[in-house]
């Protein structure tokens, strides 16, 4: 499985890799971990593109979940390419990825087949997406004011 994760929602003073969550959006995060916890959701790693409000959602997402490590990587910062990211992810992983916009709504047109975004990524909003036969497909969204 994966599961593409949209950080928190973020402070909008100070440096783009220094912003932090605000109150509200650790609050979102907590909801969402606790909806994706509840849905018996496996997850052996957390990767986070290295900002700082990545790297806090994904420390709140990975104290819900267990995972076996939290790991910052390149690749999926906002500009990043999606088919490049879409093509390095293995048909056996079941990891989660907290980056941003653009590149997650790309990157999940780019393993769906379409060429348009189709899913509105607020923030803290989880995409979990199945493997299957030759590509994936959507299992489940969720958003804070869902969870």
């Amino acid at each position: 499985m994966l599961y593409l994760v949209r950080h928190g929602e973020a402070r909008t003073d100070g440096p783009d890799n220094d912003r932090t969550l605000t109150e509200h959006g650790v609050a979102g995060v907590e909801r969402v971990a606790e909806w994706v916890a509840r849905a018996d959701a496996t997850v052996n790693e957390i990767r986070h593109s290295g900002k700082r409000r990545a790297e806090q959602t994904a420390s709140i997402l990975a104290a819900r979940l267990n995972p076996a490590s939290v790991v910052a990587i390149s690749g999926i910062a906002p500009n990043d390419d999606p088919v490049a990211f879409a093509q390095s992810i293995a048909d056996d992983e079941s990891v989660m990825i907290v980056s941003h916009l653009p590149f997650l709504a790309y990157v999940v047109a780019t393993l769906l087949g379409t060429e348009h975004a189709i899913v509105d990524f607020h923030p803290a909003t989880v995409v979990a997406l199945q493997h299957v036969q030759g590509g994936f497909v959507i299992d489940f969204v969720v958003h804070p004011r869902m969870g």
